[in-house]
């Protein structure tokens, strides 16, 4: 796949530069794109990947605040897609996260605060109750140590 010339009418400028970008540095790296990878049984966006993960502060950001799963639903991906969390994450290391690396410095302020893991409200909303079980999770799971 030499460029993204070809994408539809109603893509923008801004994505058909991006991709065009991305696809040259990924040949400059001797990793090209051969082809789009897919998620759901449908092509994953990696320009709207990108920009969900930079406006949420970087893949490292992303990471920290455990908000692969609010990217999830932010590409509208089906919920019979199960591992898409741990799909999307590979596929942005694989992918973007060298381009990210070297495009996106970190000056753009994210766009999408990550939820705290503790709310001041009364209800709390349904990702901060899955953070919390995903904590309480992972503190189970680790070994208890001898006094």
């Amino acid at each position: 796949m030499e460029t993204f010339d070809s994408l539809d009418d109603g893509d923008s400028v801004e994505k058909k530069k991006f991709l065009n970008d991305l696809v040259d540095f990924l040949r400059t790296r001797n990793t090209p794109l051969s082809r789009v990878p897919t998620l759901g049984h449908r092509e994953l966006d990696l320009h709207k990947l990108y920009e969900e993960v930079t406006d949420r502060g970087g893949v490292q950001a992303v990471i920290d605040n455990k908000q692969w799963h609010n990217v999830v639903r932010a590409l509208k991906l089906p919920s019979t897609c199960t591992n898409a969390a741990f799909a999307l994450r590979v596929h942005y290391n694989k992918f973007l996260k060298d381009f990210e690396e070297q495009h996106f410095d970190g000056s753009k302020q994210p766009r999408i605060k990550p939820t705290s893991p503790r709310s001041s409200s009364p209800t709390a909303s349904n990702d901060t109750i899955n953070q919390l079980f995903e904590e309480l999770t992972e503190e189970e799971t680790k070994p208890v140590e001898p006094n």
